[in-house]
């Protein structure tokens, strides 16, 4: 049914009082806690709350808990609203205030405000919208204005499930107030545009109050990331409420946005290590639509910092040689040399002859790998020259010439011994 208010001035301020759970039906006796207020055992009946003209103020616990409450309509008289007057009103989807009212005001998203719009009071949290942008006419969230879920007595498990899974909370936005993500359980971001906003409590600018209801001494988490800027006072307080959860299983609720757009991906990656041509990474943000690292530092390359010479082999009749080079160990690279020497062990073929004044062409196969390697032959009138021998190094006529040049030399250190 409809909870009319009616009469002029403030309505009292209430505390909470226990009823019987009527949601609770597989364990009968359990209860149920909600306003203080007449209608308070009424809380499972109440579908929509009309405050007439003439209700200046709506008090402290005023409806807290009339969690099966769908509207709510605020006159033009209503000149004040507690921040707990509408806690645990988990299924409202709108809240509609007179145009005529000089101190609040709504929109088409069913949202409470005051006047201008630059302070956002009170968020629908029965509204089956997924996401929410808080608009950038607020620079204020009021205490509790996203806080839903109302909770047995045992504050196990919630009595209404939400929808809400992403809220953004403008640039516009300089202060948060207390509680006012809390108990959530289908909340999963809050991205914090502003790198400055006030995220504490009272004149703080850090602190983990936002997202946290204290209730009997314990913390009382959300499941949630919390989205900031690197060296954010969003950054700053995620951190800290993290520090001070006791269940372990909570780990690393802070995301970092990219400055450049922040609805790109960002992602906590490991340390790369640099190599010989590119630069490495400590660990840190990075984001995948940019391709640039947030934060960390840069490793630069090590620049074959090991390599070595190594020195030339001979090509034998079952391995081929290699011609000096240097060798780089770290990226396991020739920087230098190293060409392949084929052997001159196999099957030889003369493709053009020599003559006295042209050079000729010879091929050897090299036994190891079957290729065949074109040298120069000198022209038969010609000297060799003891440097090049007249051809190609290891030419198969420099190897003929050299070869009878060591026979003819050896006969003369003879002679001359024997002389």
């Amino acid at each position: 049914g409809t909870l009319t208010i009616s009469g002029t001035g403030a309505m009292a301020d209430y505390s909470l009082s226990f009823y019987e759970n009527v949601f609770e039906t597989e364990n009968p006796g359990t209860l149920y806690e909600a306003t203080s207020a007449p209608w308070g055992e009424y809380y499972s009946l109440i579908r929509a709350i009309v405050l007439n003209d003439g209700v200046g103020s709506i008090g402290i616990n005023a409806f807290n808990g009339c969690l099966m409450a769908e509207s709510v309509q605020i006159s033009a008289s209503v000149t004040a609203i507690s921040h707990s007057a509408f806690l645990f009103c988990d299924a409202i989807q709108t809240y509609t205030v007179d145009p005529d009212n000089t101190c609040f005001s709504s929109d088409t998203t069913g949202c409470l405000y005051n006047k201008d719009k630059t302070e956002l009071l009170r968020y629908p949290t029965g509204s089956e919208r997924t996401a929410f942008t808080v608009p950038d006419t607020v620079t204020t969230i009021a205490a509790y204005a996203f806080n839903g879920q109302a909770y047995s007595s045992e504050y196990s498990t919630p009595l209404f499930a939400g929808h809400l899974e992403e809220i953004t909370v403008s640039a516009s936005v300089t202060k948060v107030g207390y509680s006012a993500f809390a108990n959530n359980d289908d909340l999963r971001c809050v991205r914090i545009l502003n790198p400055n906003c006030s995220l504490g409590d009272g004149d703080q600018a850090i602190g983990c109050e936002p997202f946290i209801y204290f209730w009997d001494g314990d913390w009382v988490p959300n499941q949630l990331k919390i989205y900031g800027y690197l060296g954010s006072t969003t950054e700053a307080s995620a951190h800290m409420l993290q520090e001070g959860l006791p269940f372990e299983s909570e780990k690393d609720r802070f995301v970092a946005l990219c400055p450049t757009d922040y609805t790109h991906t960002t992602i906590k990656a490991e340390a790369t290590d640099p190599t010989c041509t590119a630069p490495g990474h400590s660990a840190g943000w990075y984001c995948e639509d940019c391709g640039v690292w947030l934060s960390g530092e840069t490793i630069p390359p090590i620049n074959h910092r090991n390599q070595y010479e190594v020195a030339a082999t001979e090509a034998t009749e079952t391995a081929h040689g290699a011609m000096a080079g240097v060798w780089c160990p770290d990226c396991e690279t020739w920087l230098s040399g190293h060409d392949v020497i084929h052997n001159h062990l196999g099957e030889q073929r003369v493709i053009k002859e020599p003559t006295e004044t042209e050079e000729g062409i010879v091929e050897i196969r090299c036994t190891v790998c079957g290729e065949w390697g074109q040298y120069t032959a000198d022209p038969t009138g010609s000297q060799p020259d003891d440097d090049n021998n007249g051809g190609s190094s290891g030419g198969f006529w420099q190897e003929i010439t050299g070869f009878f040049r060591g026979i003819i030399d050896w006969f003369l250190r003879l002679f001359k011994w024997l002389g």
